[in-house]
């Protein structure tokens, strides 16, 4: 017979586990996602401000109603796409190894991020039609700031004990700089090797500067 206190241990954790998701909510997740990649879609067939919400919305076959359900205008409708973008660098940052020397945890998450643009040439035209178009530009620098504060918790984890958490902080925002500017050029003029070579050298500038510890065991590009 199992006692109460474990009885109660087993059904905490039951309750614990995540929940799996219901049809209503995965077929609201699938519009949500199906509206944004019609919108990317559609803006980069026409140019942003080309492209209307009654337009996203009969490409896709849903209601004006819909589309509002989930989105407040059409400046929101790439966030989800913008997220996902701003976030990748961070979880590529969050896989690496505990033990490797900070510079090459992050020359790898930078790297990581790179490769998987160049493989998706619609990333590059994407970031092309935000970086150009003042509307999206402001809500990507938006996004920008909310990795800031993401990559600086995962920094902390990897710096000594008792690192000051603005140093951190600060570090993060230097390092979301150098990505997303070299980002910016290699849309504009920058050649793939160009590029990497450049990201490179800018975050051992930001590490070594930020006094981040550790040499790179990798060698340069």
């Amino acid at each position: 017979m199992v006692d109460a206190p474990l009885r109660s241990v087993a059904a905490r954790a039951q309750s614990e586990q995540p929940r799996s998701p219901s049809l209503t909510e995965r077929r609201m997740e699938r519009t949500r996602r199906q509206l944004a990649e019609m919108a990317a879609r559609l803006f980069l067939e026409r140019g942003y401000e080309a492209v209307t919400v009654e337009e996203i919305v009969a490409a896709v076959e849903v209601s004006p109603r819909t589309f509002f359900r989930y989105f407040a205008s059409k400046e929101d409708v790439l966030d989800e796409i913008l997220v996902n973008e701003a976030q990748a660098i961070t979880a590529a940052l969050r896989d690496r190894p505990k033990e490797e020397p900070v510079l090459d945890a992050v020359k790898a998450a930078a790297a990581s991020w790179l490769g998987t643009a160049q493989r998706d040439p619609r990333t590059l035209r994407l970031f092309a039609l935000v970086v150009r178009t003042p509307v999206l530009r402001s809500r990507w620098l938006v996004r920008r700031h909310g990795t800031q504060e993401q990559l600086a918790e995962i920094l902390t984890q990897r710096l000594p004990v008792g690192t000051e958490p603005k140093m951190a902080l600060l570090a993060a925002g230097a390092l979301i700089a150098v990505v997303t500017t070299i980002f910016e050029f290699w849309v504009e003029d920058f050649d793939d090797a160009e590029t990497f070579t450049f990201m490179d050298r800018a975050l051992e500038a930001v590490v070594d500067g930020f006094g981040l510890g550790g040499r790179s065991e990798t060698p340069p590009r």
